[in-house]
């Protein structure tokens, strides 16, 4: 009976991968999944290389390049192509009476797969004549969820100092979340 004991014993020691007899085994395993990248499993490999083993380092090393290649697979924030997916659908504006404090909505339509926080938006102001009477800029609080429509109201960027009968609204950068 003891002799079996030892015996599973011994078959349960040798078995063991964490073992620094293992650690080339181990290694050259990972480093079959690590060229097919195939990152979980090679990633599994080098963690049962034990710090005793001459290997350590190098599959410390390895572990770092697979942390680096998934991070590079993640998806990336939104870049410029992404705020070129925010445009404007309709505008329309009021003013007082003199014509110089214009007030405006907006609806814009976000086709990016990305929140929207906020735009800044560009007024150019014309008189009767098509003259440019003014310019401005407002940052406006969006939040939009991707993929959605939404009409902002009450966008005042400031008084003019001559009355205007149009504008042109054109965005000028897009903020996300």
């Amino acid at each position: 009976m003891k002799r079996l004991m030892l015996c599973i014993l011994f078959a349960l020691m040798s078995g063991c991968d964490n073992s620094a007899d293992r650690a080339p085994a181990n290694m050259q395993k990972g480093d079959e999944y690590l060229a097919s990248k195939d990152y979980e499993i090679a990633q599994y490999y080098y963690e049962k290389i034990p710090e005793e083993s001459p290997l350590y380092k190098e599959a410390q090393t390895k572990l770092q390049q697979i942390d680096e290649a998934e991070q590079s697979l993640l998806p990336k924030g939104p870049g410029p192509e992404e705020a070129q997916k925010v445009t404007i659908f309709e505008t329309s504006i009021t003013s007082n009476p003199g014509g110089i404090l214009p007030i405006h909505s907006v609806e814009l339509n976000n086709e990016s797969t990305f929140r929207v926080k906020s735009v800044v938006l560009e007024f150019t102001y014309f008189d009767a004549a098509g003259n440019v009477v003014g310019v401005k800029q407002r940052k406006v609080p969006a939040s939009m969820a991707g993929q959605t429509q939404d009409t902002f109201t009450g966008i005042t960027p400031g008084s003019l100092d001559a009355p205007c009968v149009s504008c042109k609204v054109r965005i000028v950068s897009v903020q996300f979340k």
